[in-house]
């Protein structure tokens, strides 16, 4: 199975542009277990085209979400684009 991870890190935060633990372990582990995995990485205000276009190069069979809670309604809008793919 191919898993895109969407990490989306574009609030005013101190933390912006750090290295995500939970998503590097998860994707260690599917990939340990045969599955193919990617990073789409969202640390700054892009369009619906650009990140559903980065998306998509991806092939993804899931997407898996990672988020801080400052930056809900930007990850609602990400889900919203990328919900048909």
């Amino acid at each position: 199975m191919r898993v895109t991870f969407i990490y989306i890190d574009n609030s005013e935060d101190s933390n912006r542009n750090k290295f995500n633990r939970g998503v590097s372990m998860l994707s260690a582990c599917l990939k340990a277990h045969g599955h193919e995995t990617a990073l789409v990485h969202v640390s700054e205000d892009v369009s619906g085209e650009e990140i559903r276009s980065r998306v998509e190069a991806t092939r993804p069979e899931m997407l898996a979400f990672s988020y801080i809670s400052l930056v809900f309604e930007q990850a609602r809008k990400v889900a919203e684009w990328t919900r048909n793919l």
